[in-house]
């Protein structure tokens, strides 16, 4: 039996070409068939002529993303509220959108939609690299079997980029059919055009196996920017040391643009950390992907990463910023390898922190630590051996989460998980008094820790990124922190609420506030 039910189908093969007929006639014009499964002809992706600019559809689709991902029910026809909104999606929620439905109907799914591969198909050719890159990773490179038109259209996008990230995953997605893939090729390889050509002939080596595109593209990204920036070298320093925000900003932004760090030596790393002080967060973070990018994440082994570069992620793991502190930790902490107690002491630290609500931040942290078991263990039953009750809590729940199984025994957490309902401590969240307008969250913040006791500053590192800062504390220090701010000018308590053991435990092991019931 056949089900239909919001537009998502479960069917049998028997009716997919029927399927295909019907659907391809509203979608791409065509008499019989899809274009992506176009034999002895070839219709190239038409992004413009697909996806319309349809607002309110867009503001449909971005409600609709959380759901895609979890691969559940949107309420509409999916494949329209994609065709029908993603043009005009807020970028940062493109690459969700397209990785929901890419694993919803095509990637490792059996059978393939031929309705998601066809908007997939047309998406590849879009002008925004992140529609044109998230339809290739998620769509046309999972394919299977791939078609000579998806060879092609696979081929044509590579010669439009350079990125490494697009040309790497076409060389994975059609490695079961390279031959084919090098037969799209061969025009441009004959082409007239000289820089045509060698763009072409580096495709070829990278389709075929013989150079990686990561490899390829840093070798020439670092031959541009000696044959263009090498003069220019002790200028740039001198600026990342004394120059003002402004001209930090704009010469932060030419390196990474221009790939300027890969003729730099780590005698630079002092410049940059002169720059992460910057009182302007967007230099600081400009300095933050940087360093931490080319002398820790590039270097292959412990021994190529700059140890200056590392304590210089850490000092920025602790930044106002929520997202100077997150690419402190993705670009730096997540990538180092063979990591000290202390740096997996501080990322399992920002868990408790920006990954409190922040499922990116939680996953890529849980990324960066999983070739670092022992000393996770180590840390962790540290944190649960220490007399810090929430952090001992927090612990407990992340072990079960990162190792599948419950710890050894401690003595205090099995004391309190014997009542999982007791409040164990309280969040406070620090709102702005209706006199009072701060210039930036760093005056805001730097008015807060100034206002309230000392002991307690550390926790209002905890930003939420769509509220007011907060603290999860034991109850004897929201009291301090409230009696504190009793007659501030500048705060008030936006809300307060108790947490239990069981609550503490579960955001140790989920993260999210769904489990703290902040409704």
């Amino acid at each position: 039996m056949n089900v239909l039910w919001n537009g998502q189908m479960k069917i049998g093969p028997a009716v997919f070409a029927l399927l295909a007929f019907l659907w391809a006639g509203s979608v791409s014009g065509a008499d019989t068939e899809f274009a992506w499964q176009d034999r002895g002809k070839y219709r190239a992706p038409d992004f413009e002529g697909t996806y319309p600019l349809d607002p309110d559809a867009s503001s449909r689709l971005e409600m609709a993303v959380p759901a895609l991902e979890r691969r559940e029910t949107v309420g509409e026809n999916v494949f329209e509220l994609i065709r029908k909104g993603l043009r005009g999606l807020r970028v940062d929620r493109q690459m969700p959108a397209l990785r929901g439905f890419g694993n919803s109907f095509i990637w490792g799914r059996s059978p393939q939609d031929p309705r998601a591969i066809e908007l997939m198909y047309h998406a590849s050719a879009s002008t925004n690299s992140q529609i044109s890159y998230n339809a290739i990773y998620f769509g046309l490179s999972t394919v299977r079997p791939m078609t000579d038109s998806i060879l092609r259209a696979l081929v044509e996008a590579g010669m439009r980029s350079e990125d490494p990230n697009v040309l790497s995953r076409i060389a994975w997605g059609a490695s079961a059919r390279k031959e084919e893939l090098l037969r799209q090729l061969q025009p441009y390889l004959e082409s007239s055009d000289l820089q045509r050509q060698r763009h072409a002939e580096a495709l070829r080596q990278i389709f075929s196996g013989e150079v990686e595109a990561f490899a390829w593209a840093e070798a020439r990204a670092k031959e541009l920017a000696r044959e263009k920036h090498s003069g220019q070298l002790e200028e740039i320093r001198g600026v990342l040391l004394e120059g003002d925000s402004a001209k930090r900003r704009q010469t932060l932004e030419l390196i990474q643009r221009e790939r300027i760090s890969l003729i730099m030596d780590e005698s630079f790393i002092s410049a940059f950390a002169a720059a992460a002080r910057d009182r302007d967060a967007k230099v600081r973070d400009l300095a933050t992907v940087t360093t931490g990018g080319q002398w820790i994440w590039s270097g292959r082994t412990r021994a190529n990463q700059a140890p200056e570069a590392i304590q210089l992620m850490m000092h920025l793991s602790h930044d106002s910023d929520r997202q100077v502190r997150y690419n402190a930790m993705y670009y730096g902490l997540s990538t180092i390898r063979n990591r000290s107690d202390d740096v997996v002491d501080r990322m399992i630290q920002m868990l408790m922190e920006d990954g409190l609500d922040n499922r990116d931040f939680r996953e890529r942290i849980t990324w960066g630590l999983r070739d670092e078991r022992p000393t996770v263990q180590r840390v962790v039953e540290k944190w649960m051996d220490g007399t810090d009750r929430i952090k001992a809590l927090f612990a407990y729940g992340f072990f079960l989460d990162f190792f599948g199984e419950k710890p050894p025994e401690n003595a205090t957490v099995k004391g309190l998980l014997q009542t999982p309902e007791e409040p164990v401590c309280q969040i406070l969240a620090f709102g702005p008094t209706e006199g009072w307008r701060p210039t930036s969250m760093d005056e805001y913040l730097d008015a807060l820790r100034a206002e309230i006791p000392a002991k307690q500053v550390q926790r209002v590192l905890w930003t939420h990124s769509k509220g007011p800062p907060f603290a999860i504390v034991e109850t004897q220090d929201a009291t301090a922190i409230k009696s504190a701010l009793l007659k501030s000018p500048h705060f008030k308590i936006a809300f307060e609420r108790p947490l239990s053991v069981a609550a503490i435990v579960t955001v140790g092991k989920e993260g999210g506030f769904k489990a703290l019931d902040l409704k």
